[in-house]
């Protein structure tokens, strides 16, 4: 089994700095708006840290994850008791 933290997943290469991809589009279509690419890249780290966290979280607090599959079955049970 690979690890999170062997491998961090794919999308952080796209959002992180040195290379960060994604920050470069931003960057062209916010060029008249007085945004500069220093402010993008800090930008990016709420993401990272929600990438980061956000398995760990998950990991340590299972019912997290089925929270919402519950609340989706209990709502589309109702629903149908109504037809």
């Amino acid at each position: 089994m690979v690890r999170h933290e062997d491998h961090p997943p794919p999308s952080i290469f796209f959002i992180a700095p040195p290379f960060a991809y994604a920050i470069f589009p931003l960057k062209g279509t916010a060029k008249d708006g007085g945004i500069f690419l220093n402010g993008i890249i800090w930008g990016t780290l709420l993401d990272l840290g929600a990438i980061g966290i956000g398995p760990d979280l998950c990991a340590a607090f299972p019912e997290i994850v089925s929270w919402l599959p519950r609340l989706m079955e209990r709502a589309l049970w109702a629903f149908a008791r109504r037809l």
